[in-house]
């Protein structure tokens, strides 16, 4: 056995020891919260001696309720004897009302002998819900989105969680001031919510509350909202996003009026320290343990511009860099200096590489109602040194750096849970023959990706989305390029972002990687059903590679699988399954192993 076989054996190996680990925290984590509910609660009938459930049902009443309900025998302080007993009436009350919160609407109450008997019934759910005063459009596209309402538990809190929704459907279509009030029958089951939508309007003015070292106006630069437009209150959600995600404030608010001529938002915002530090763990199969820190400042200068610096380590890559949006003009403005600066030591099966990039372009953003664009345009220096693996050993560019981004505001919005909506990303290096560049190449790649939720359900129920991408490298010299470009420069498939069924930058096979890469893949996620928010979902990806420029040439790479994500308390947890295949090419490498296997991926940490 070779080397490098041996190599991956070692790696394979720790891979699945490592895969090993994380599912063991993901089953410790799933059993904890699993055993909380059906173990940890006390299914007893006898609440304190005075008030007693019959029928062996535990309601699960919290240390407060309790004491309002049996008084606190062992209290001190000043009110301690007025708690330690509570009277039948009042004990008979408290029970009622809690009783509602958990949906039991039709309690049987007897005393005997000085205590309280209560048999609880049946819980009452939800069998139908209707809007009345509601435009009729709205209520045709509307009604029948909302999910987790019948069939739910009727309780107070599932009123208002149905209220809030309603109202922020209403804000979406331009009723700034709504107002609401729901009743429900529990007797029927049958739940109404009355609306008085008011008027329509277009968000016609904006107030800012002065935010300190900061000039009027620098936060419109983040509008994802149109002065003048329709009012939409999830495009000011999304504005508001936008700035704390940045971290130019601590937390933002848009506070809503509706006047004759419009509706009126008054930005709220509290600042807040303007350097921050932060710092991320997580973990998965590829890159073992991973750890990201990061110092910025969001608030540099009167214009708000930011510096940043950030660390990232793991087994693959460690890199270092820094970064800074430089808003220059003397005027509010989208327009900005974009420089990054960035050391990167990779480490992959077949490479090893380390490389310095500085990017000084000028960018600038837009925003309409439903779409964001971003777009830069600047010189690029790299250096690159290849460590191990096929390469040269030194190489430098010059290049012109440009790139084209956007992304669908539904999108953004749902950015922690995507449901649906769609970005794309166009971006170039182009290097000619100059004093510094060592190769004359051009590198293009576009990617992608669109979701759709299935019937626009509100939770969504089934998710689709298709991902994909393409890149190629131009070089005069095509028969050479494995030995004149960087492994940065040539293209790999496999790996969690692409085929899933395949190792890390595993393809292709000759280890030298190509020039032209192509991927597609599509998945089905199922979300809203399982208990603890566990997302199962199946895929199918699809990828080629060329030594040739802008081709696609056979084999076919292809992988189905299936994985599931779980977002729980202490993190998202994420694993796949899958299968490689290859169709039209040689079914085994250079040392006789196969191309076709298993591959799984478990991660900690990631974001979906």
């Amino acid at each position: 056995m070779g080397a490098e076989s041996e190599h991956r054996l070692k790696l394979y190996r720790l891979r699945w020891l490592f895969a090993a680990a994380l599912c063991s925290a993901f089953l410790l984590t799933a059993g904890r919260l699993l055993s909380t509910p059906l173990f940890a609660a006390e299914r007893v009938d006898k609440l304190c001696p005075q008030v007693v459930l019959e029928g062996g049902k535990a309601i699960g009443l919290t240390d407060l309720e309790k004491r309002l309900v049996c008084g606190d025998p062992d209290g001190k302080g000043a009110n301690a004897e007025a708690w330690r007993h509570i009277p039948l009436s009042q004990s008979r009350y408290q029970v009622g009302v809690f009783l509602e919160k958990r949906g039991y609407y039709a309690p049987k109450f007897r005393t005997e002998k000085g205590v309280l008997h209560i048999e609880l019934g049946e819980v009452t759910r939800v069998r139908s819900w209707r809007m009345e005063g509601a435009p009729p459009e709205f209520v045709a596209k509307y009604l029948t989105r909302k999910r987790k309402v019948v069939g739910e538990v009727l309780t107070p809190e599932l009123l208002t969680t149905l209220e809030q929704w309603v109202f922020g459907r209403l804000q979406s279509e331009g009723y700034a001031c709504p107002k609401l009030r729901s009743k429900a029958d529990s007797e029927t089951g049958e739940v109404v919510v009355r609306v008085d939508p008011g008027s329509q309007y277009d968000l016609t003015r904006m107030i800012e509350e002065p935010i300190p070292g900061v000039e009027e106006g620098m936060m419109r630069r983040y509008d994802a909202f149109v002065l003048g437009e329709r009012f939409n209150r999830d495009l000011l959600t999304l504005t508001e996003r936008r700035i704390q995600r940045q971290g130019v404030v601590q937390s933002m608010h848009f506070k809503i009026r509706c006047e004759k001529d419009g509706a009126v938002a008054t930005q709220e915002s509290l600042a807040g320290a303007p350097r921050l530090v932060s710092v991320g763990f997580g973990a998965n199969t590829e890159g073992l343990l991973l750890a990201k820190a990061t110092w910025s400042n969001q608030r540099f200068g009167r214009k708000a511009s930011s510096l940043s610096l950030t660390g990232l380590a793991s087994y693959r890559e460690v890199s270092a860099q820094g970064s800074s949006a430089w808003y220059y003009l003397d005027h509010p403005s989208r327009l900005y200096l974009k420089p990054t600066m960035q050391l990167r030591r990779r480490t992959e099966v077949y490479f090893q590489e380390l490389g310095i990039q500085g990017v000084f372009p000028i960018a600038r953003t837009w925003d309409s109602q439903s779409d964001g664009w971003s777009a830069m345009l600047g010189p690029s220096y790299e250096y690159y040194r290849t460590l191990q693996g096929v390469g040269p050993d030194h190489s430098e560019f010059l290049s012109l750096a440009a790139e084209v981004s956007w992304g669908t505001h539904e999108l953004e919005f749902y950015r922690n849970a995507p449901r649906s909506g769609s970005t794309g990303t166009i971006s170039s290096f182009t290097s000619g023959k100059n004093a510094i560049s060592s190769v004359v190449s051009e590198r293009f790649r576009l990617s992608g990706q669109a979701l759709w939720n299935f019937n626009n359900y509100d939770p969504p129920l089934w998710i689709f989305a298709v991902r994909g991408s393409f890149g190629v490298t131009w070089t005069p010299d095509t028969a050479n390029y494995a030995e004149i470009l960087p492994p940065s420069f040539r293209q790999y498939l496999g790996g969690a972002h692409d085929l899933r069924g395949f190792g890390r930058l595993e393809l292709p096979v000759d280890t030298v990687g190509s020039l032209s890469a192509a991927y597609v893949g599509g998945e089905i996620r199922l979300v809203t059903v399982f208990p603890f928010g566990v997302e199962p979902f199946v895929f199918l990806d699809l990828g080629t590679l060329s030594k040739q420029q802008v081709a696609i040439q056979w084999p076919l790479y292809w992988s189905p699988g299936l994985g599931a994500r779980w977002d729980s308390p202490v993190g998202s947890f994420r694993g796949t399954l899958a299968h490689g295949y290859v169709t039209g090419g040689a079914p085994n490498r250079s040392d006789g192993t196969s191309v076709s296997h298993f591959q799984f991926y478990v991660s900690f940490g990631e974001e979906f």
